[in-house]
């Protein structure tokens, strides 16, 4: 199954966790404009935020790849 906005890893997303989804986009498209507007006013004012932004992306390419094994069990399991 291909990834898109209702399926994440091959299973459906419900619609309440897509809403959420789009709300932390459209909060981080903020913030990353907001902090871009800052460091144009005053660079150092603007913290390193890098690490923590590589963390989160690592929790999420890591529960992507668990999902995928799980996925791969279950069509396993059913013999697709």
């Amino acid at each position: 199954m291909a990834r898109n906005a209702a399926s994440f890893a091959g299973f459906p997303v419900p619609k309440k966790r897509r809403q959420s989804s789009n709300r932390v986009k459209t909060l981080m498209a903020s913030a990353l404009k907001n902090i871009t507007q800052l460091y144009q006013y005053d660079p150092s004012s603007v913290v390193d935020f890098s690490p923590i932004i590589q963390t989160f992306a690592n929790i999420n390419e890591e529960q992507a790849q668990d999902l995928a094994k799980i996925r791969g069990l279950w069509q396993h399991h059913r013999g697709d």
